[in-house]
């Protein structure tokens, strides 16, 4: 399927014979371009198919970081049991991405996401916590594209 995307019109008021260096001036570029179809274009694109280790395949929207709505999402562990400390740290990271401009999507404890739902959303970044967060200080972070955690 191919969409076309811009369309671009050269209109010249002189006379051809005005060139220089085989290029004649022109006063008007006109350019259109339909942002439907440009649209459509992007999630085209964005759709792609995600086979993770346990062979599980799934489709996720792989936008570009810069184009994705939230940058960032928290998830937690499977076997982590949430407490008041693990809520303080979170909400502790939700604050302190928010005050640099860094869109976190909103977080509820009561409907924990996983990691697989953020990759579907199109969340170039997943924060992981686990029982041990709180205590220890430290987190991993996870990018969509290496499934590396660090």
């Amino acid at each position: 399927m191919n969409l076309q995307l811009e369309t671009i019109e050269r209109i010249c008021y002189t006379s051809p014979d005005k060139t220089r260096l085989g290029l004649t001036d022109c006063d008007v570029i006109l350019c259109n371009i339909d942002l439907d179809n440009s649209l459509v274009a992007i999630l085209r694109d964005a759709f792609t198919t995600k086979v993770y280790k346990n062979g599980k395949s799934v489709k996720k929207m792989k936008f570009h970081s810069s184009l994705a709505p939230f940058k960032v999402g928290i998830a937690f562990r499977d076997d982590v049991i949430i407490n008041e400390a693990l809520m303080d740290l979170t909400n502790h990271l939700i604050q302190s991405l928010r005050l640099f401009d860094i869109p976190v999507l909103p977080f509820t404890p009561n409907k924990l996401v996983s990691i697989e739902h953020y990759d579907e959303l199109g969340i170039p970044y997943t924060i992981i916590l686990d029982n041990e967060s709180p205590k220890m200080g430290a987190v991993q972070l996870r990018y969509r594209d290496s499934d590396t955690e660090v």
